[in-house]
């Protein structure tokens, strides 16, 4: 990706799409995740989501 280095820092937030190289101070902006899939990742990953709906065990 123009903007980030090897060995930059970046953080990225999943609920707005932003993404920032913390080295340089760059601001992109990306889609942002789909809710359910922020639900699966706050879940710890979808076999803990699931279970965290009922769906599995």
């Amino acid at each position: 990706m123009d903007g980030i280095n090897p060995g930059d820092t970046v953080s990225v937030d999943f609920q707005t799409g932003v993404i920032v190289n913390e080295t340089t101070g760059q601001r992109f902006q990306a889609a942002p995740f789909p809710e359910f899939v922020n639900g699966i990742i706050e879940h710890g990953g979808l076999l803990a989501s699931l279970k965290a709906r009922g769906v599995a065990r």
